[in-house]
């Protein structure tokens, strides 16, 4: 039973999050629109810090930055300056958008 419940609470997790993009999606783009045209094009939704038995809790923020996003590849890396310390965790989305999380 464990060897069926664990792989498919690994795939919620990762899915949780594109899930809730594309829930709240509407809104982001509203928010987006609402920019000032002379503005620098850039944007944070705080997502809170959340984390399941057996998963530290990571501090999530989505991010809408149209220039910066083109760069952004899925990589997780250590902080510099924070030795030992957390993860900063970068993944792309769609439209400008991409997540950032702190493990």
């Amino acid at each position: 039973m464990m060897a069926v419940v664990w792989p498919l609470m690994a795939l919620a997790m990762v899915a949780g999050d594109y899930i809730h993009f594309a829930l709240c999606a509407p809104y982001y783009a509203w928010a987006v629109t609402r920019l000032p045209p002379d503005q620098p094009r850039h944007l944070e939704f705080h997502w809170g810090a959340a984390g399941m038995v057996g998963d530290p809790p990571a501090d999530k923020t989505l991010i809408y930055d149209p220039a910066a996003a083109r760069a952004v590849r899925f990589q997780c890396e250590p902080i510099p300056d924070w030795t030992p310390g957390p993860l900063l965790c970068t993944r792309p989305l769609v439209g400008g958008f991409y997540m950032t999380s702190l493990r």
